[in-house]
């Protein structure tokens, strides 16, 4: 007779199981320790805090990593290291450091780290912002050829202008009627209009979207749910926990990286059915089929990967420091009607804000640049990776170091900026510093052969947007509302982005003459 107290069989080979895995984790931790304290005897590392066995500094960095890596850098200095898990990392918190690394040794630094969401979302790094090598220096090619050149860039002018005055209306709409709007949501929506319609004709936020309804949900649903997986796997650091999938990010991302390919792979089969032509394309995804045509190397893997880039690193972002810009403008008072009386003396009051105005806005120019300072919105840029062992400084540099430039500590660090915790646009007045990629105390969109080649696009749509927006509108707080008020807590978590924590709230009325607004087809 057998006992009630007797184990099933599938119970104790479970259990068997559990035990020679939990002998084989010790084993490989044991190992790694050794491994780990023999190579710290004779490697040369840049300073840093101590470590813990086996997941190293991991612990040091909490939900606002930038904080964190700003405060640890003023503490161990302009080059720091970190042992995260496994992976030896570097981070760069000065100028000086910086140009090091962007320049000096540009090409030993310009690697990609390879993890979880490159293979699962990115298509194993085919598309531009985490590809290496050959790969790399082709579509970089493409893009800073065929999408992001001069004229391409000019070619969308109208376009650019015709979303945010669509925009502006229905903001100016709610504003008649008294109702507040969250700057986020309108932000966002008129980037990825922006973006989507010069990707691929269309646009999938508001009243007048072009998209089909179906696609439009899909698409932002698609969005909403890429932020809410985050970007963080614990794989990459720890792979020994890779079979875990800890909070569940990468069963996230396959989910939505399978929502975003079957998305992109409906919109090629779309534009492939159209009438084919010799000249490229005016929408983006038309030139890529076009060149694919001509270089059948270019595959549609790769074509999704320049899409998504563009989609996720170039919308947001843009959203971000548009929705920055505004938040410390309604927080100083003084310094909005310093950008409004610019608008007035190069716009006028008669006409609305054309591109060609921008050069000739240079307070506002200098807002901007103060935002990408105080607010940047990729504390550490995209990291890079080191392709081989090198020496910075006198310090081991091993190949495989992934590389984070401190944008932010550096931003609010008193030994570079005077008085940088003050949002002040006058420090940029008559300034060499610009954000374009040479002067490494700014460098919201890089450096070197790894900068960000729409640069020239996003800050044309951050100041165009800020420009028609803020010539267009008076915006105020919501009723009982003060200037200190407004707050500029962060959200960070597992992101690589730093937003507003909370949107800010605002309330429009015309500030032009109405003809204006009639001439130019606003109604509210």
């Amino acid at each position: 007779m057998e006992s009630g107290l007797q184990r099933p069989k599938f119970q104790v080979k479970e259990n068997w199981f559990r035990g020679v895995l939990i002998a084989l984790v010790l084993v490989w931790t044991l190992q790694l320790i050794l491994v780990v304290n023999r190579r710290r005897k004779t490697a040369n590392f840049p300073p840093g805090p101590p470590r813990w066995p086996v997941i190293g500094n991991l612990l040091a960095l909490g939900k606002m990593a930038h904080h964190d890596m700003a405060r640890l850098s003023r503490q161990y200095g302009e080059l720091m290291y970190l042992k995260l898990g496994v992976v030896n990392s570097v981070v760069v918190s000065s100028p000086e450091m910086a140009k090091e690394f962007f320049k000096v040794q540009d090409s030993v630094f310009s690697g990609r780290p390879r993890g979880a969401q490159s293979k699962i979302v990115f298509y194993d790094s085919k598309d531009l912002i985490l590809a290496v090598g050959d790969h790399w220096r082709f579509i970089r090619k493409i893009a800073a050829v065929e999408l992001f050149s001069p004229k391409r860039v000019k070619e969308f002018a109208d376009a650019r202008s015709e979303e945010i005055l669509i925009t502006a209306t229905q903001i100016l709409k709610k504003g008649k009627v008294g109702e507040p709007i969250k700057a986020d949501a309108e932000l966002l929506g008129l980037s990825f209009n922006n973006i989507t319609r010069l990707l691929f004709g269309k646009t999938y936020y508001g009243a007048k979207a072009t998209g089909e309804p179906a696609d439009s949900a899909e698409f932002q649903r698609l969005i909403i749910a890429n932020n809410a997986a985050g970007f963080l796997v614990i794989e990459d650091f720890l792979p020994f926990l890779k079979f875990l999938d800890l909070g569940g990010t990468k069963g996230k991302m396959k989910k939505n990286g399978a929502g975003f390919d079957a998305f992109l792979s409906k919109i090629l089969k779309e534009h492939r059915r159209k009438e084919p032509s010799k000249e490229r394309g005016t929408v983006i995804v038309d030139a890529l089929l076009q060149i694919q045509k001509e270089e059948p190397a270019l595959k549609d893997a790769t074509i999704k990967g320049l899409l998504l880039d563009m989609l996720l690193a170039g919308a947001e972002t843009v959203s971000d420091v548009e929705q920055w810009a505004l938040t410390e403008l309604m927080r100083h008072p003084d310094i909005l009607e310093k950008v409004t009386k610019e608008l007035d003396a190069v716009v006028g009051r008669g006409r609305l804000v054309d591109e060609a105005d921008l050069v000739h806005l240079t307070y506002l120019q200098a807002v901007v640049n103060e935002i990408f300072r105080l607010h940047p919105v990729l504390p550490f840029l995209v990291p890079h990776e080191s392709l081989a062992d090198t020496k910075v400084a006198g310090y081991d540099i091993p190949k495989g170091t992934r590389v984070f430039f401190n944008t932010y500590g550096m931003g609010r660090d008193p030994k570079i900026w005077e008085d940088p915790l003050t949002f002040n646009p006058d420090r940029f007045l008559n300034s060499p510093i610009n954000a374009k990629g040479q002067c490494y105390e700014l460098t919201p969109f890089g450096s070197g052969r790894r900068i960000c080649v729409g640069l020239n696009y996003a800050v044309i749509l951050v100041e165009l947007t800020l420009a028609q927006l803020l010539h267009l509108c008076d915006f105020s707080l919501p009723h009982g509302m003060k200037p200190s008020d407004v707050d500029v807590e962060e959200s960070f978590g597992d992101q690589i982005t730093v937003p507003k924590l909370r949107p800010l709230e605002i309330v429009a009325k015309p500030r032009l003459p109405l003809h204006v607004y009639s001439e130019a087809g606003i109604t509210f």
